[in-house]
C-alpha cells in the first residue's frame, strides 16, 4: 500500500515536472519588428504586455520604450530576459 502511495506521488511530481517545463519557451526581441517573437525572423517589437515565466526573452541590441514588469509571481517559475550576443542569441 505504501509503495503504490509512493509511485503514485512519484508520477504525480514527475508529470508536474514535464508540464511546467513543456511551457517554458524561448522569444525574441528586435526594435522594429511585429511578430510574434517565435524566431529572430518574427521577433516581437518589444516586449509583450504579459510575460511567460519559466520563459527566456532574448532582446537584440536596440531602443525599446518603457516596460512595466507586474507579472504575477508563480512558484519558483522565473522570467529570463538576455541581451542577444553572438555567442548566445537563443
Amino acid at each position: 500500500m505504501v509503495l503504490r502511495t509512493l509511485r503514485g506521488l512519484f508520477l504525480t511530481v514527475l508529470l508536474l515536472g514535464f508540464a511546467s517545463s513543456s511551457m517554458a519557451a524561448d522569444y525574441y526581441v528586435r526594435a522594429g519588428a511585429g511578430g510574434n517573437g517565435s524566431d529572430w525572423a518574427n521577433a516581437y517589437g518589444s516586449l509583450p504586455a504579459t510575460l511567460q515565466r519559466g520563459s527566456t526573452y532574448h532582446i537584440a541590441a536596440g531602443s525599446y520604450g518603457s516596460h512595466q514588469f507586474n507579472d504575477a509571481e508563480s512558484g519558483t517559475a522565473m522570467i529570463t530576459i538576455k541581451k542577444a550576443t553572438a555567442a548566445d542569441h537563443g
